[in-house]
């Protein structure tokens, strides 16, 4: 319990210090590489008694069972794919944003909160041989659904 708390301040403050300090264009990127960074290594830790995955899908299964229940102590809700290479995982209550208020003028903020986890699922994709795009979308608060662009 004190280590759920721990990580969801570690990371509200993370987002509070690049929401203030940096402009705009650095925001993204920043908390991304952030995010690869932490996901690259967690997807080595998590991953090192399991046998390599067969193809893309077993990879992202992977994130969504094992890393997600991890960092935000649930599986994803869902996971659909176009079996070209296309993912898209959609979690209906997202741990860091349930505790905004709904609304339009929360959407904004919400999505900078986004920007590390985009790049959580990046770096544990790109530990076991993916590259990939991942990005982020809200229609709104917590849904979120992150779309994952396998790169040939």
């Amino acid at each position: 319990m004190a280590d759920e708390v721990a990580i969801e301040f570690l990371h509200m403050e993370m987002v509070n210090y690049v929401e203030k300090e940096l402009p705009d264009d650095k925001k993204k990127p920043t908390l991304d590489s952030i995010g690869y960074r932490v996901g690259y290594s967690l997807a080595e830790r998590l991953s090192k008694e399991t046998l390599r995955f067969r193809d893309d899908i077993d990879s992202v299964k992977f994130i969504c069972r094992e890393l997600w229940n991890f960092i935000y102590k649930k599986q994803v809700d869902n996971l659909r794919t176009n079996h070209s290479g296309v993912y898209v995982l959609v979690d209906n209550h997202f741990r860091f944003i349930s505790s905004m208020t709904e609304g339009q003028q929360y959407l904004k903020l919400a999505a900078v909160y986004l920007y590390y986890s985009c790049g959580l699922i990046r770096g544990a994709l790109e530990c076991f041989g993916l590259k990939c795009s991942v990005t982020a979308d809200m229609s709104s608060v917590p849904v979120c659904r992150f779309h994952i662009k396998v790169l040939t």
